[in-house]
């Protein structure tokens, strides 16, 4: 086909006067329990206090939300309230386990463990204006639902106003156990 086989005075798209610009956040997997699994390989780095740092892109595997992907990352240090950390967790959910505490035997866990595996999500919202998280952290405020019911996934800033998007982060990893 070639543009001399198109009737170029045919109506098509939308109206220009009626045209709508794409909203600045994209809606993320809902906060709640679902199914991942890893996609591609994960980019590491370290921590400004030198532990392991994995950015990671899951995809939702299943329900509403299947195929919907987001950017988190997990880390080796060492939670304050338990002997793990968010790396542990992960490896975990997947049905592994490191075979030691060197960087080395995380990135081999981390690299090998794809998934699938479950967790828990939650929203948080970063300002870039404020260039901190605003909504969704402990005593801060959460999205809030429309008068459907449905969760909103854009909020407004309460230190400087402007609007603030919703981005998917792990709340939970969920560890089966193998007892």
């Amino acid at each position: 086909m070639s543009l001399s086989d198109l009737d170029l005075t045919a109506t098509t798209g939308v109206d220009p006067a009626e045209y709508e610009k794409p909203q600045p956040f994209s809606r993320p997997p809902l906060p709640g329990a679902h199914s991942f699994s890893r996609e591609g390989d994960p980019d590491f780095g370290k921590t400004r206090g030198g532990d392991l740092m994995a950015k990671m892109t899951f995809k939702v595997l299943g329900g509403e939300d299947d195929g919907k992907t987001f950017i988190d990352r997990i880390f080796t240090t060492p939670s304050t309230y338990r002997k793990s950390t968010s790396a542990d967790d992960y490896i975990r959910a997947c049905g592994g386990a490191p075979t030691d505490s060197t960087v080395g035997a995380y990135v081999d866990a981390i690299n090998s463990y794809p998934g699938p595996f479950a967790a828990t999500l939650k929203w948080e919202g970063y300002c870039k204006s404020c260039e901190t998280t605003t909504i969704g952290k402990r005593g801060m405020p959460r999205f809030q639902s429309d008068e459907d019911g449905v969760l909103n996934h854009i909020a407004t800033c309460p230190t400087c106003d402007g609007k603030v998007g919703a981005q998917a982060k792990v709340a939970r990893y969920i560890v089966e156990d193998n007892d």
